[in-house]
């Protein structure tokens, strides 16, 4: 599942011809800022991209030994990602997002109409954290008080030099219109809702990815829309949920209320393989695999899903790598990224990192469609 890059540039190359893709490619050259950077799902995409880019064109004897991605900054609140951006990347984290208003650790809230957890408490990891900031559900969505860090981020991209911006959410999110009104008529947007199951992986992750570029510095140059982008790479589901259970580790303990919990799951209408015993069969509330035999959406309490057959839970690496995100040295060596160094992060913390992480295929789709389809625009453009 790491040869996903590979993948792809075969795909279209297929499509448009060899040609065509490397003289794309050849162009390519980006410097890359992350904000809400998580532990670096763009960096681990890009990264993969570039390495995938380089065998490619020199497969096609278009040799470039230039870097096509140069990691500039990522910001992060989270201590535990901030740890491992810091080991994986090096000097690429700082603190930035402070000046966003979210370094406060508590902040009130719509939702709740009290002051809320915003930051968690890495010695407490039992204290619940407030995600109103993920703006969906029922939640205030922009209205919300957190919503003051998003548009502090549009209006730190609006007044700088970038001339593209790539935003991830949840489909509830209302992209279009709140980024096209933050940044202004001269940015141009593109935008897609994609799963990580149409491109052949089995875990449910249905975002939406918005594409923003400044038109008067740019022009969409692709013969393709985001849209059939996306479609063009689209692929049958080979994997399943077992896949993911790939470290050697003993059997899980259960509780009694988890064995009660399990008991439940198994007397309702439908039996799950794979049961998520933060959730309680007994209320209507069980969740599992998902009828194609894939993982639920991950969330940042996911760390109790228990495979029946294997008795035990997911391991929060293992929770990673069902984002394809490179976990071991044989996991970097396929894909070309760093693997993460996630030697010091307690399993609960890497539970709470992987429900906050983003599908790497996904990402990776948005950013190589950028890659090849944006050109400097040489006329003037008309608004």
């Amino acid at each position: 599942m790491y040869r996903w890059p590979k993948i792809y540039l075969d795909q279209l190359a297929a499509c448009f011809g060899a040609g065509f893709v490397a003289s794309r490619l050849v162009k390519w050259k980006w410097n890359l800022s992350t904000c809400f950077s998580g532990v670096g799902c763009a960096e681990s995409a890009a990264l993969s991209l570039q390495t995938a880019a380089r065998r490619f064109l020199k497969k096609h004897r278009k040799m470039s030994a230039m870097d096509h991605v140069r990691i500039t900054s990522a910001c992060e609140i989270d201590k535990a990602c901030q740890e491992v951006l810091g080991a994986t990347y090096g000097h690429c984290c700082f603190e930035d997002i402070v000046t966003m208003d979210m370094g406060k650790k508590v902040c009130y809230c719509t939702t709740h109409k009290k002051n809320c957890v915003l930051e968690p408490d890495l010695e407490d990891t039992n204290r619940p954290v407030c995600v109103d900031y993920s703006l969906m559900g029922k939640r205030e969505k922009e209205k919300g008080k957190s919503q003051v860090c998003h548009q502090a981020f549009y209006d730190n991209m609006k007044n700088s030099q970038n001339s593209v911006v790539v935003v991830e959410n949840v489909c509830e999110y209302d992209g279009e219109r709140i980024v096209q009104q933050a940044l202004g008529n001269i940015w141009k947007l593109e935008v897609v809702r994609i799963d990580p199951r149409i491109f052949g992986f089995a875990s449910a992750r249905a975002r939406m990815y918005l594409v923003a570029y400044r038109s008067d510095k740019l022009r969409w140059a692709g013969p393709w829309t985001l849209q059939s982008f996306v479609e063009m790479l689209r692929s049958r589901v080979e994997m399943s949920v077992w896949d993911y259970f790939w470290m050697k580790l003993p059997k899980s303990q259960l509780s009694q209320s988890n064995e009660q919990n399990l008991a439940d799951y198994n007397k309702s209408s439908r039996t799950y393989m794979v049961a998520d015993l933060n959730q309680y069969a007994a209320n209507g509330r069980g969740r599992g695999e998902t009828k194609d035999d894939c993982l639920p959406t991950l969330t940042t309490g996911s760390g109790r899903l228990y495979s029946q057959e294997k008795r035990r839970f997911l391991h929060g690496t293992e929770l990673l790598t069902s984002h394809v995100l490179p976990c071991t040295d044989e996991h970097s060596k396929i894909c070309g990224a760093p693997k993460l160094e996630l030697q010091s992060i307690a399993n609960t913390n890497l539970v709470r990192m992987s429900g906050n992480a983003m599908s790497i295929p996904c990402v990776g789709c948005i950013l190589l469609a950028c890659a090849l389809s944006f050109q400097p625009r040489t006329q003037p453009c008309r608004n």
